[in-house]
């Protein structure tokens, strides 16, 4: 009954635009050699938040992530300053770059080893897009009225459905199962990555007839942004799709 249900939520939308990424948004990290020739891997975590704003945070030497506060972007240049505090004394780092593809190409400046020095910057993005993803549709009005009656399951009963996908990568293929609030999980058709886009399938029936879902979308960061297009009864409609890595 739920994938019933969850079917006519797919069409409660009208069509929407794809959302559009930066080609700056990314995980980044590379290899850095200290002065004392101590080597490091460094990252850099940049996304836009739901309100197109810039969010960045890096990490260093240890698990904590610092914010990055000062970022600035141009297409695809960026700028950014650290300021860390060390044996009593503030050390700045700038870093400028230029993203070509998934590499993320420039120049940092430091001033850690007393004197200001420059040193070149060459990070890769990570695109890795095997784990665990979430994301949430919103729920109809007619959809939360029968499920009102039907069950008190907070999931269930909310204003917006829970939608979990399981992924793993085989080459450019994609596998996976995709399970929409907590109905049976549903095995993902057609799967595939290549040059950072997502696309799959799913299908299931639906009053006598086979429901279909496509995915597409490209990883940026630790997301998935773009659309999900539903067709069922010969009529078509397409949604953005957002998802987020849980694991």
């Amino acid at each position: 009954m739920i994938l019933c249900w969850a079917c006519r939520l797919f069409q409660t939308r009208g069509a929407e635009e794809p959302l559009v990424s930066s080609p700056i948004e990314g995980t980044w990290g590379w290899e850095f050699v200290m002065p004392d020739s101590t080597i490091i891997h460094p990252t850099l975590r940049i996304q836009r938040n739901d309100t197109g704003e810039w969010e960045a945070t890096t990490q260093f030497r240890s698990r904590t992530s610092l914010a990055i506060t000062n970022l600035v972007t141009e297409g695809n240049h960026l700028k950014y300053t650290i300021v860390r505090e060390s044996v009593g004394k503030q050390q700045r780092t700038e870093y400028r770059g230029i993203v070509v593809g998934d590499l993320l190409q420039g120049t940092i400046k430091s001033d850690w080893s007393g004197s200001q020095k420059e040193y070149p910057w060459v990070a890769k993005r990570n695109v890795n897009v095997e784990g665990q993803w979430k994301w949430t549709i919103p729920a109809s009005p007619r959809s939360r009225a029968s499920r009102l009656s039907a069950s008190e399951d907070s999931d269930l009963n909310s204003n917006w459905i829970k939608m979990a996908l399981a992924l793993r990568r085989s080459g450019e293929k994609l596998y996976g199962k995709l399970r929409i609030a907590r109905s049976s999980e549903l095995e993902i058709r057609d799967g595939r990555f290549r040059d950072g886009m997502v696309s799959f399938r799913v299908e299931r029936p639906r009053d006598g007839e086979s429901a279909t879902n496509i995915f597409k979308g490209r990883l940026v960061a630790d997301r998935i942004l773009g659309v999900m297009i539903s067709q069922t009864h010969g009529r078509s409609r397409t949604n953005q799709w957002k998802a987020t890595r849980t694991e």
